[in-house]
């Protein structure tokens, strides 16, 4: 092992420069060879293979077709009678005309759409409910004709229509598909633009979206709203961190560059292996990956940092680095991918791919960390002051120098509390 780690450091600092350039040029590569990684979210997918409540699903499915619904419902806004009235009526039929043209619409139901039977002499006709929204509103005799229909019709009442008239819904069947969701984002998407643009809004009435589709939807967007506010929050205090413990520039950029080469090239072997994006790694892949780079930097730049005080120069610093953290480097980076890849033997696929992708990453902070942060770090020039004063009498190292002395004088009232409380919380949460 000493050899493979005397090899290992002798190979960075000669070829320092070639490996700072082919990682700045891995970068751009990943940005612009990369492909797009889609989100599945899909309830099948969260079932192992044979289970007998996805086979009933399916069965269902098949026997029955497509079982998510959208539903739009309109209320009569606080004052007005009930849904009767044009904003309303052309709202309906403008949302139902709307789904009934999307492709991945199977079923509509609404108001303007509702067919009722009815005696006509010795025949049955089967009528629209509502023809002409204009003909039905310019005589008041025509609504009360229309509601009296309703109250005879079991089918709409409570269904489509409450009794007191004042709430009604449109509900849209939505194609099933085993393998992807991605067409009930788009539906509901969709509908939320054409509400917008169609500016359908109005005293009358109050539209609510609700039904799997919404609800699925919701959670991938606010999922993507969410990361896409935690990553700068986190980039942000962990830079401000970098900063206020070394007061160097260096310091501060760098670690992101080792840490946004990993966590690129790990979504792009996701995208490679046809992985898809599930709530489970958007939410937790890219911040688990940050936290154990920025680990792993901060190590090799106290590490570089204590050395370059002390020593000739950036270079014999920054092999001596590679030397002495190797190692703990290693096996740490090691174990971590051995507590993801662990989570791989679950069936449930979600998990078992955020434990393949988990794995791979702490793998390569490492390796960049021991290869590419060393390289840059061996271009620093003399260290400013404040650097130095930071590391040398800073309270961070003052308080870190105090840790060892206060743990070795204290090591067996520790350990007695350690175990102490080991045991109450067994007892407590017994396993």
């Amino acid at each position: 092992m000493t050899a493979l780690i005397k090899v290992w450091a002798d190979f960075v600092i000669a070829h320092r420069l070639a490996i700072i350039v082919m990682t700045v040029l891995l970068l751009p590569l990943i940005l612009f060879t990369g492909r797009a990684i889609p989100f599945d979210n899909s309830t099948a997918r969260y079932f192992i293979d044979g289970d007998p409540a996805l086979i009933e699903f399916d069965q269902l499915v098949e026997l029955f077709g497509d079982n998510e619904y959208l539903i739009v419902g309109l209320e009569a806004a606080p004052g007005v009678e009930d849904i009767f009235n044009r904003d309303t009526l052309q709202a309906i039929r403008k949302i139902s005309d709307y789904l009934d043209f999307d492709p991945a619409i199977t079923q509509l139901q609404s108001l303007t759409s509702y067919q009722y039977i009815h005696a006509d002499g010795d025949d049955l006709s089967i009528d629209y409910l509502i023809e002409d929204i204009d003909d039905l509103l310019s005589q008041a005799s025509a609504v009360e004709e229309l509601k009296a229909i309703l109250r005879q019709e079991d089918l709409a009442l409570d269904t489509l229509i409450t009794r007191d008239f004042r709430h009604t819904r449109i509900t849209a069947r939505v194609e099933y598909r085993e393998d992807t969701s991605a067409h009930k984002i788009e539906v509901v998407q969709g509908l939320y633009r054409f509400i917008e643009d169609e500016n359908l809004t109005s005293d009358d009435y109050i539209i609510h979206l609700s039904g799997y589709p919404v609800a699925n939807e919701r959670f991938e967007t606010l999922t993507a709203e969410d990361t896409a506010v935690l990553i700068p929050i986190m980039i942000v205090l962990m830079t401000g961190i970098l900063y206020a413990s070394f007061r160097s520039l260096a310091a501060t950029i760098v670690p992101w560059l080792i840490i946004a080469t990993g966590v690129l090239l790990i979504l792009e072997i996701q995208a490679y292996l046809s992985i898809p994006h599930t709530s489970i790694d958007s939410a937790a892949l890219a911040p688990t990956l940050i936290i154990i780079g920025i680990g792993i930097t901060v190590h090799v730049l106290i590490e570089f940092f204590n050395f370059r005080i002390s020593s000739a120069n950036s270079i014999e610093a920054a092999h001596a680095t590679i030397t002495h953290l190797w190692q703990p480097a290693f096996y740490t980076a090691l174990t971590t991918s051995a507590g993801f890849l662990a989570l791989s033997v679950t069936k449930i696929a979600p998990m078992r791919e955020f434990a393949i992708l988990g794995a791979m990453g702490p793998l390569f902070l490492f390796l960049f960390s021991l290869s590419v942060l060393p390289a840059m770090l061996s271009y620093i020039g003399k260290l400013s002051d404040k650097t130095r004063d930071v590391m040398e009498s800073g309270f961070v190292s003052r308080i870190t120098r105090k840790v060892p002395d206060f743990t070795l004088r204290n090591r067996n009232t520790i350990l007695f509390i350690g175990f102490a409380s080991l045991v109450s919380q067994s007892s407590i949460c017994p396993i």
